[in-house]
């Protein structure tokens, strides 16, 4: 998280957690308190964005895609993924 400014992310999807913030920023799950400050930064591989972030209030999931790559080794819109990632945010 020390190395985040929060300046140069872009949220993408938000959520309300136990008196936090989630959102997301690409590839990464940030955590941010009630002053906005950043607590936690769960970094998702590479080439991952996170779409979505749903809560019962005591989990939290993130729903992921990616591309894959084609006969030739480059990356495809054609070709999308999907998975959901159970994240612990305590």
């Amino acid at each position: 998280k020390d190395s985040i400014n929060p300046i140069y992310n872009c949220p993408i999807v938000y959520a309300a957690y136990q008196n936090s913030t989630p959102y997301s920023s690409n590839n990464v799950l940030h955590k941010r308190n009630t002053d906005g400050e950043i607590i936690h930064a769960y970094v998702l591989p590479k080439d991952k964005f996170i779409y979505d972030i749903e809560t019962n209030g005591n989990k939290v999931w993130c729903f992921v895609n990616w591309y894959g790559e084609n006969s030739d080794g480059l990356i495809s819109p054609d070709l999308s993924y999907y998975t959901i990632y159970d994240i612990d945010l305590n």
